[in-house]
């Protein structure tokens, strides 16, 4: 496409002489286009990855319900199918609602370890917080002179030399 046929469809555009809906429905479609392929498909795998999985654990009953068909009315077969198929979905529901459930359950446990490793790092005095710093706190040395017993035979000699 030249220069002067891109001029021209824009100005075409701007004048409204051309049908703007083609666009917006070019635009839709691919926005529905992106969130199939992003969202949905992996949505959709994920349910039939855990409906598999119940009804393979379901396998007794499906198989029960399955052997019963040839005892009932035509007509009736097709709901022992759609009571099957209802039966797998609602596992996997109940499967995937479980999971959800447990990694929220552990990314709180993660969140409450994370605040509790940040709470053990300091000390709160009154109004006042302290934060240890734990590459030093090994080295160092939280004794002050005054609490050391090596003054106190010190302190005694200066009395006793006061009270000549």
């Amino acid at each position: 496409m030249g220069e002067r046929e891109k001029i021209e469809d824009i100005v075409n555009i701007m004048s409204g002489q051309v049908d703007m809906s083609d666009f917006f429905n070019e635009i839709v479609s691919n926005i529905n286009k992106v969130t199939q392929e992003k969202f949905l498909n992996g949505i959709k795998e994920t349910v039939n990855m855990y409906k598999e999985k119940s009804m393979q654990e379901s396998m007794k009953e499906i198989n029960l319900l399955n052997a019963m068909k040839a005892f009932m009315p035509e007509n009736s077969r097709g709901e022992i199918d759609k009571f099957t198929n209802m039966m797998g979905e609602i596992k996997a529901i109940t499967g995937i609602l479980n999971d959800v459930q447990q990694t929220q359950i552990k990314s709180q446990e993660k969140k409450k370890e994370a605040v509790k490793e940040d709470l053990d790092t300091l000390i709160i005095e009154g109004n006042t917080v302290y934060e240890i710093d734990k590459d030093c706190q090994g080295r160092v040395n939280s004794t002050s002179a005054i609490g050391s017993h090596n003054i106190l035979p010190l302190l005694l000699m200066f009395m006793l030399m006061g009270i000549k």
